[in-house]
C-alpha cells in the first residue's frame, strides 16, 4: 500500500495547490491524469517500488477524503479590549510569502484532507488575530482559550499557530507540554518535526521542505532535556532574547522546577526590568495544574510562575489549550494581585474548534462500540466479572495481579483479529494499538505487562508452525473460530493467507508499560513493531497520543469530569477503522462518559449562543451541567473555589414568563416600539379574530385586539428582537428564562393566541399599526441604573388575564393553565401591555415623567405556557464568576431562593 499512499499524497498536494478546496470533479480529473501516466514514469518521479498500483483503492481513498467535512471554529471575543483583532490578516496580505507557516502548510498537504487543511488555515488566522500583534501598543496582555475535543487535533492547531506567529514576529514561544516527561518528549518531537525542522543532526519534517540555516528557530529544549539554564545559554550562542534575530522556542514540562528555571533565566535576558520583546505562551492541557487552587493573595506555585513569566515581557499572550475547559471557565475573572497581575481567566477570547466528520467521540465509541465487561462470556461468568470489576475500581497499593482479568483476554483476541482484517483488507501498514488502563500504580502496570507478555509469547511459540488449526492456546482457538464464522472475510481470505498474516501480526506485537519508571520508550515509527499493546495509567492520559488505538480496556475510578474525559485516549479521527474499534469497560463508566459529554455539549451550546449574540467572555456567564447521581464532581473542589452550585428549572410547563424589567434607555424603547408595530401588523394579517361568546373569559373592556392561532414564527422573531435587561441570564432568570422559553416555543409550539390588554383611566396611548388608542396599564416601578424594575417582579395581575379565551369555569390561575394544556397543548397565550410606569416616593405614587406621558409608557408582555402535565426538568450546574457577578447585579436575585442553591441533601 506504500506506493498507493505516495500517489494519493501527490494528487492531494497537486489539487490543493491548484484549487485550495477542490470539488469532486476536479479531484477525479487529477486522478485520471495520474492514472493515465506510464507506470515507469510514476516509479521514477515518486520513488515507488516496482509493481502494479491499485487504482481502485486510490480513487476510493481520495473520494473519502474529499467528502470529509470540517467547519471553522466559533469565537467569543472581548470587543471591549482595545487592540487590533485583524492584524494577522493584514500581515498575511502584505507578506504573502511566509517562511515558517508555508513550509508547515506544504507538509500538511500530503497528510490532511482538503477541507481539514482549509479549516486549519482559517482557524489559525482567526486565533492569531485574537492573540494580538507581537508589537502592539494597546492591550499588552491577552488571555485566550482554545477548546477542542479530546484527540481532535488541538496539537495540530497550536503547532500551526506557532509557525504563523514566528512569521509574524513573535520572539519567544513557550509551550507548556503537560505534567509528564513522556508527554513533554512527545510534544518536543512534534515541534521538531513540524516547526523547527532540525533534530540536531539533520533536517527533518518541515526542514526537508524548505531550509535556511539563518532562519532556523533556536530551541532551548531537546527531546531528552527539559529547560536548563546552562543549555539555554549554549543554544543562544551569546545572544539574548533582545538581540537574537530568529524565533526562540522552549517546550517545557508543567513543573515548578522547570518554570522557576526559565523564569530565572529570563531575568538575565535584560537589564531594563521587563523584556522589550513578545512572548506567546501556549499552555497545553491548561485546566491541569495551571488553575490557581489557593487564595489570590498567595497563588499556587505553577499558577504564580506562569503569571510571573508573562509579566516579564512588554507584550504577552497566554493561549490556553484544553479539551476539558471546566476549570478554566470557573476561574474568577476579577482575580488579581500586585505581584502576579490578573489570573488566567480567558477574558480576551474563547475559541471552540469544530470536530471533522472523521472524528469519533463519546457517541461513536463509548456508546456504539462499548463492550460490557460484566456481560462477557455469558451469564455464568457475570458474577465473577462483576467481582473483578469491583476489585479493580477499589484497587489499592497492596493489590496484586496474579492473572489477567477475563475481559483482557477477550480484548486481546479482539485486537489481534482486528489487526489481521485491517492489514489484509485495507492494506494498512501504520501502527495499530491496544491500551490497558486498570490502575494508577506503576507496579500494577509492570505486572499486567508481564502477564500479557506471557500470553503473547505462548501464542508466538505456537503460531510458528503457520498452522492455527493445531494450536492449543485458548486465545488462538477463539480467534480461529472467529475467522471460520466471519462470512465475507472467510470467503475472501483463504486459510493459507490467514495463517501467514496472523503469524506476522502476533510476532509483531510489542508490549510496553508506559510510566515514569519505564526504561523503554514508545515511538510510533514502525521500525520496531507495528502492533503495540500499551499498559499504563496517568502517563496514558492528558494529551498522550496512542497511534492507531483500536482496542481499549479501561476501568478507573476517577473523581472529576475532566480527569475521566482526559483518559479517553481512544477518541480521534478514526472513521476508517469504525468497524474495528471497541472499548471494554463497565456500565457505570459508560454512564459517566455520557454525562460528561452532555455537560460538554451543553457548554458548547452556551458558547454558540454567546457567539450569535456577539457577547464577550466577561459579559456572559457560563455554567457547567452537573449530575449528582454519577458520583463525580465537575472539577476538584480547590479548582472550583470561585464557582457556585445552583439548580436551574429547565421546564416550561405551566410557566408564566414576563418582562418584569424594562429598559429606561430611550433608544432601546424606540427600537421596541418599532418592532412591536411590525408585530401587530403580522398578528392582524395572519391570526384569526376571536369572537367571544358569553361563556368565554375576556379580561378588560374591549375585544378588538384578540387573535388566536397566529403562526409561532412571528412570536419567536419578536421576542428575539425585543430588547430586555438581563436577557443574557437566559438560563437563570426565574421570570424570564429566555433561552428555555425560546427553545420551548421553537420545538413544541405551532401557533399562539394573542390579547392586547387594556388598562383604565386617561390619557390614551396611540398605536399607529392598529390605527387606534388604548388605555395603558399602570404599574409601579423601581428606577435602577439603566432599567426599570416592576414592583414585586410582576406584570400580569392574576388569574383573569391568564384565563383569556377559556370557558369561565376555568377562573383560577391553576385551572387555566391545566385547561390550556389539555385544550391547546401547543398554543401558548401572549398578553401584551402598554405600561404606564409610575414611581412611589414616601407613600405618594406619581408618573415616572410627569412632563412627558409618552416617555413614561413602555411595552411589556407575558407568555403563558400550557401545562400538559409533563415531568419537570431541572439542571444542576456550577456557575462561574461572571455569571455570579451578573446575577448579583440583578435586583431581587439574592432573595429568589427557588432557583439559587435550590437543592437538598438527597442530591449529594
Amino acid at each position: 500500500m506504500e506506493n498507493e499512499n505516495k500517489i494519493i499524497a501527490q494528487i492531494k498536494k497537486l489539487i490543493v495547490d491548484k484549487y485550495t478546496l477542490p470539488s469532486r470533479d476536479q479531484l477525479l480529473e487529477a486522478f485520471e491524469r495520474y492514472k493515465a501516466t506510464p507506470i515507469d514514469l510514476l516509479i521514477s518521479l515518486f520513488n515507488l517500488e516496482y509493481g502494479e498500483l491499485d487504482w481502485a483503492k486510490i480513487e476510493g481513498r481520495l473520494l473519502e477524503e474529499i467528502a470529509i467535512k470540517h467547519e471553522l471554529g466559533v469565537g467569543l471575543i472581548a470587543h471591549n479590549e482595545q487592540y487590533d483583532k485583524n492584524w494577522y490578516s493584514n500581515f498575511k496580505q502584505e507578506n504573502p510569502q511566509s517562511f515558517y507557516w508555508s513550509r508547515f502548510y506544504d507538509k500538511q498537504k500530503e497528510i490532511l484532507p482538503p477541507q481539514v487543511l482549509y479549516t486549519l488555515a482559517q482557524d489559525t488566522e482567526q486565533v492569531l488575530n485574537l492573540c494580538g500583534a507581537p508589537n502592539r501598543q494597546e492591550q499588552k496582555s491577552v488571555r485566550g482559550l482554545i477548546f477542542g475535543f479530546v484527540q481532535s487535533g488541538k496539537t495540530l492547531n497550536y503547532v500551526s499557530i506557532t509557525n504563523a506567529a514566528m512569521d509574524a514576529g513573535y520572539n519567544l514561544i513557550v509551550i507548556l507540554a503537560g505534567a509528564t516527561n513522556i508527554l513533554r518528549k512527545q510534544t518536543q518531537n512534534r515541534v521538531i518535526e513540524d516547526v523547527i525542522g532540525w533534530n540536531g543532526v539533520s533536517d527533518v519534517g518541515v526542514g526537508l521542505i524548505k531550509f535556511e540555516a539563518a532562519r532556523r528557530p533556536t530551541s532551548l529544549t531537546t527531546p531528552d532535556l527539559d529547560f536548563d539554564r546552562q543549555i539555554a545559554r549554549q543554544m543562544m550562542g551569546g545572544y539574548t532574547l533582545e538581540t537574537v534575530t530568529v524565533p526562540v522556542i522552549a517546550v517545557i514540562k508543567k513543573n515548578i522546577n522547570a518554570l522557576n528555571n526559565i523564569n530565572t533565566w529570563l531575568e538575565s535576558q535584560t537589564r531594563a526590568g521587563m523584556i522589550n520583546k513578545s512572548i506567546l505562551l501556549i499552555d497545553d492541557e491548561s485546566d491541569y495544574a495551571s488553575v490557581n487552587t489557593r487564595a489570590e493573595e498567595d497563588p499556587s506555585a505553577i499558577n504564580g510562575a506562569i503569571r510571573t513569566m508573562l509579566n516579564k515581557f512588554q507584550v504577552s499572550t497566554y493561549l490556553a489549550i484544553t479539551a476539558t475547559p471546566f476549570a478554566n471557565i470557573l476561574i474568577d475573572i476579577d482575580n488579581q494581585n500586585p505581584e502576579h497581575g490578573y489570573d488566567l481567566f480567558p477574558r480576551s477570547f474563547i475559541w471552540t474548534l469544530d470536530k471533522p466528520s472523521t472524528y469519533m467521540g463519546v457517541k461513536e465509541i463509548v456508546i456504539e462500540r462499548y463492550k460490557n465487561v460484566i456481560k462477557l462470556n455469558g451469564p455464568e461468568f457475570e458474577q465473577v466479572n462483576q467481582n473483578i470489576v469491583d476489585n479493580i475500581l477499589k484497587i489499592k497499593r497492596e493489590t496484586t495481579f496474579n492473572k489477567l482479568p477475563n475481559f483482557v483476554f477477550d480484548a486481546l483476541q479482539d485486537f489481534i483479529y482486528s489487526c489481521v482484517k485491517i492489514r489484509q483488507t485495507m492494506g494498512h501498514n501504520a501502527p495499530l494499538s491496544m491500551m490497558v488502563n486498570l490502575s494508577r500504580f506503576t507496579f500494577h502496570h509492570i505486572e499486567l505487562a508481564q502477564l500479557l507478555l506471557q500470553e503473547v509469547f505462548e501464542m508466538q511459540q505456537q503460531i510458528r508452525n503457520y498452522n492455527i488449526q493445531v494450536c492449543e492456546n485458548d486465545s488462538l482457538k477463539r480467534i480461529y473460530n472467529k475467522y471460520l464464522s466471519d462470512g465475507d472475510f472467510y470467503n475472501n481470505c483463504d486459510l493459507d493467507s490467514f495463517n501467514r498474516i496472523i503469524a506476522l501480526i502476533i510476532n509483531g506485537i510489542d508490549i510496553i508499560d508506559v510510566h515514569s519508571a519505564s526504561k523503554r520508550e514508545i515511538a510510533f515509527d514502525g521500525r520496531r513493531s507495528l502492533n503495540y499493546i500499551v499498559v499504563g495509567g496517568l502517563s496514558l492520559s492528558r494529551g498522550f497520543t496512542i497511534e492507531g488505538l483500536i482496542t481499549s480496556v479501561f476501568l478507573r475510578s476517577t473523581k472529576t469530569y475532566d480527569a475521566l474525559m482526559q483518559m479517553g485516549r481512544w477518541f480521534g479521527h478514526k472513521k476508517q477503522f469504525a468497524d474495528y474499534i471497541s472499548l471494554y469497560t463497565s456500565p457505570q463508566i459508560r454512564l459517566r462518559f455520557e454525562t460528561i459529554q452532555a455537560a460538554t455539549e451543553d457548554l458548547i451550546a452556551q458558547l454558540i449562543t454567546m457567539h450569535e449574540r456577539r457577547q464577550t467572555p466577561s459579559e456572559f456567564g457560563l455554567n457547567i451541567q452537573y449530575n449528582p447521581e454519577i458520583g463525580m464532581q465537575v472539577v476538584a473542589a480547590n479548582r472550583a473555589r470561585n464557582a457556585q452550585r445552583m439548580t436551574i428549572d429547565m421546564s416550561m410547563e405551566g410557566r408564566l414568563c414576563e418582562t418584569n424589567k424594562v429598559w429606561s434607555n430611550e433608544l432601546k424603547q424606540q427600537h421596541n416600539d418599532e418592532i412591536t408595530d411590525r408585530f401587530f401588523g403580522q398578528i392582524v394579517a395572519e391570526g384569526q379574530k376571536v369572537n367571544f361568546g358569553e361563556n368565554l373569559y375576556l379580561p378588560g373592556k374591549r375585544d378588538e385586539y384578540a387573535y388566536k392561532a397566529v403562526p409561532i414564527k412571528y412570536l419567536l422573531q419578536y421576542i428575539s428582537d425585543f430588547e430586555l435587561p438581563h436577557k443574557l441570564l437566559s438560563q437563570i432568570s426565574n421570570k424570564m428564562p429566555f433561552y428555555f422559553l425560546s427553545r420551548h416555543l421553537e420545538e413544541w409550539c405551532v401557533d399562539f393566541d394573542f390579547l392586547l390588554v387594556e388598562g383604565e383611566g386617561q390619557p390614551l396611548f396611540t398605536i399607529p399599526a392598529l390605527n387606534t388608542s388604548i388605555k395603558p396599564s399602570k404599574r409601579i416601578v423601581n428606577v435602577m441604573d439603566d432599567y426599570l424594575q416592576l414592583k414585586n417582579n410582576q406584570l400580569s395581575t392574576g388569574a383573569g388575564e391568564e384565563s383569556a379565551f377559556l370557558d369561565k369555569k376555568y377562573g383560577t390561575r391553576n385551572a387555566a393553565r391545566l385547561a390550556r394544556g389539555k385544550l391547546f397543548p401547543k398554543r401558548p397565550l401572549m398578553l401584551m401591555y402598554r405600561i404606564n410606569a409610575r414611581v412611589e416616593c414616601e407613600g405618594v405614587v406619581e408618573p415616572l415623567n410627569a412632563l412627558d406621558f409618552e416617555s413614561s409608557t413602555i411595552w411589556g408582555w407575558s407568555i403563558i405556557i400550557p401545562d400538559t402535565g409533563a415531568e419537570r426538568k431541572h439542571k444542576i450546574a456550577y456557575a462561574n464568576s461572571v455569571l455570579l457577578k451578573k446575577l448579583a447585579e440583578e435586583a431581587g436575585f439574592e432573595n429568589e431562593a427557588d432557583y439559587l442553591n435550590n437543592y437538598n441533601e438527597q442530591e449529594e
